[in-house]
């Protein structure tokens, strides 16, 4: 029995969308062994940044709370 078109695209879909994140990957852990080589704080700043943008996110998420149904 042939498989749907539909369901070919979504495993294309998938494989190319974990392909691209693992690219990624693999650029980012070189770009950032590359920094550590020249300048570690550069990626000091950056991790501190990210913390950061990640806590704010954090902080003004919680206080949207949606009131509770009666």
């Amino acid at each position: 029995m042939k498989k749907s078109s539909f369901t070919d695209s979504k495993i294309m879909t998938a494989s190319v969308l974990l392909m691209a994140l693992g690219f990624d990957a693999v650029v980012l852990v070189a770009f950032t062994v590359m920094k550590l080589g020249s300048d570690p704080a550069i990626v000091a700043y950056a991790l501190i940044g990210i913390a950061a943008v990640f806590g704010f996110e954090r902080w003004d998420l919680s206080r949207w709370l949606v009131p509770a149904a009666d």
